[in-house]
């Protein structure tokens, strides 16, 4: 019983919480509130859903660009006082994308973006340069 479970969020979806609800019902301010205050901590959305992008033709340097957009899940989550820990940030070049202005970004470029952008979190399959590149973020923030 999906109302016995979730009962919050279920009492915050317009008609409950059903096997057809979808993401973006959940992702309503009102459902992200009901979350954060009574389960969650944070959310976990794919990057890409994140920082918008576009394919790029098939032969271009990386297979998409950054549109400038950012999804507004992210401010919505951010201001129910919810984390957002995108996923999943890859070195491998089939995985990069480049910027607005056409320059290729590294993962750390990336994950510079993303946290500019109001993520307060990442997943990533490479943790030495996660690490590296959250600290340098950090260090930036700090005017270090």
């Amino acid at each position: 019983d999906l109302a016995a479970i979730y009962g919050p969020v279920h009492a915050a979806l317009p008609g409950g919480l059903t096997p057809h609800t979808s993401y973006r019902e959940l992702a309503a301010p009102a459902v992200l509130a009901a979350m954060r205050r009574h389960h969650a901590d944070a959310i976990g959305p794919w990057l890409s859903a994140m920082l918008e992008r576009r394919a790029l033709p098939a032969g271009s340097a990386v297979p998409a660009q950054l549109t400038g957009r950012v999804h507004p899940l992210l401010a919505d989550a951010r201001a129910a006082g919810l984390g957002v820990h995108v996923y999943t940030l890859r070195a491998e070049p089939r995985f990069r994308v480049a910027d607005v202005d056409g320059t290729p970004l590294s993962m750390q470029d990336e994950i510079s973006r993303a946290l500019d952008a109001g993520a307060t979190g990442f997943f990533t399959d490479h943790a030495d340069l996660g690490v590296a590149s959250r600290d340098a973020w950090i260090a930036r923030q700090r005017g270090d």
